[in-house]
């Protein structure tokens, strides 16, 4: 919620009054910093004030600049050290800062564990801790703390949290913080970091396959200087070449497949021995010395054929299109088989091949492309949407 001058203004003791009346129905009052910032409430057309100890109003009160002349006036108050680290935390901002003016223990815990302070609050706002209940938790030792808000006791995921860098400080990043602390995996994967991104942690998450220390090494620093979205993008590639590869390495029959993918460091490296691998299999002379499976049919595919997509149906036709497209869907003979994938051959708006995974209403594209793995226009992501829309309605 972002205040202005218009709603709000200093009272003659010092407070904050805000006035929501005339879109929310409500007034607010803050006491001081000296006073704990304690929060009063009066309904429209009210005569009484009510305290509300247990209230989280969703007040940004201390965001970055420009701010009104009333918030700078009234964040004077706020030792301006403790303004720069709460900043930094958009949910449960209010209250956290409730409760450093009320305790010595949680002004302690932000010096040296502020996102540990940042669960706990979240935790004593559930819970509604009163103000004994709260200093009793935070004068435990920290793994007893951490157990209590997250369920963990382990020193290496208390090392992992003072080294977690948050990016927004809303409620997905605590939620997520909360869900990686829980993961062992996760956590020994980041041990060598001296820092760890939110965004970094997004990528553990949403793809667990990215567990080599080069890889998530590079996403790191590129969490630094880029968009959230690109490093995402960059990580679902690492994932769909690794996983090609994977493909790939077991058509070749190469050994020893996984100590080698690891010896690969980056997306370029990863698509040379991709695009290697792909010439290989696509090559004539392979096809034709391949297994004698090669003519065997596919499992169902999930869709029908259209006019324009049609389903591939076994190795033969599987390696002629990947040499046709030059790409390497010519190595998903196994999870065709196995079930997790089914390819389409796709001849119009644009030549291209798609690759469907799930089944029934959890369908869905797991991979679209041209020849030379070039992305589709819009007009053929359409068209196969709607296909795929048309039949998930009217299947029986």
């Amino acid at each position: 919620m972002l205040l202005c001058d218009p709603d709000a203004r200093l009272t003659a003791e010092g407070e904050l009054y805000l006035d929501f009346s005339a879109y929310l129905g409500v007034e607010l009052r803050i006491s001081p910093w000296s006073d704990g910032l304690k929060l009063y409430h009066r309904l429209a057309e009210q005569p009484h004030w009510s305290l509300s100890p247990y209230e989280d109003p969703d007040l940004l009160l201390i965001a970055p600049p420009p701010r009104s002349s009333v918030m700078t006036q009234f964040l004077e108050s706020i030792p301006s050290a403790l303004c720069e680290r709460v900043m930094v935390f958009g949910y449960r901002q209010f209250p956290m800062l409730r409760w450093l003016a009320l305790l010595e223990e949680a002004r302690a815990l932000l010096a040296h564990h502020p996102l540990l302070l940042w669960l706990t609050v979240d935790v004593a706002q559930e819970q509604e801790w009163d103000c004994e209940t709260m200093r009793t938790w935070l004068r435990q030792p920290l793994p007893v703390l951490l157990e209590t808000t997250v369920g963990v006791n382990r020193r290496a995921a208390l090392r992992f949290l003072r080294k977690t860098v948050v990016s927004n400080g809303d409620q997905r990043e605590l939620t997520l913080l909360r869900r990686v602390l829980r993961d062992t995996h996760a956590v020994e994967l980041c041990r060598h970091f001296d820092a760890v991104p939110m965004t970094v942690l997004r990528v553990i998450e949403r793809y667990p396959h990215l567990s080599h220390d080069g890889v998530l090494s590079h996403l790191k620093h590129r969490a630094h200087t880029a968009k959230p979205g690109a490093v995402l993008g960059e990580a679902k590639r690492y994932v769909q070449l690794l996983d090609d590869l994977g493909y790939m390495g077991q058509t070749l029959h190469i050994p020893d497949l996984t100590r080698l993918l690891h010896r690969y460091r980056t997306l370029a490296q990863l698509q040379r021995c991709h695009d290697r691998w792909m010439e290989k299999i696509n090559t004539q002379r392979f096809i034709e010395t391949d297994s004698p499976t090669r003519h065997i049919e596919f499992p169902d595919p999930p869709l029908p054929d259209s006019a324009t997509i049609r389903a591939i149906r076994n190795v033969s036709e599987l390696r002629a299109e990947g040499r046709e497209m030059n790409h390497c869907v010519g190595s998903y003979e196994r999870p065709i088989r196995d079930g997790h994938v089914a390819i389409y051959r796709v001849s119009a708006p644009q030549r291209a091949t798609l690759a469907l995974s799930g089944s029934g209403a959890n369908l869905w594209i797991s991979q679209f492309r041209l020849a030379y793995n070039q992305q589709p226009s819009k007009a053929s992501w359409q068209a196969v949407r709607a296909w795929i829309k048309y039949h998930s309605q009217n299947s029986p």
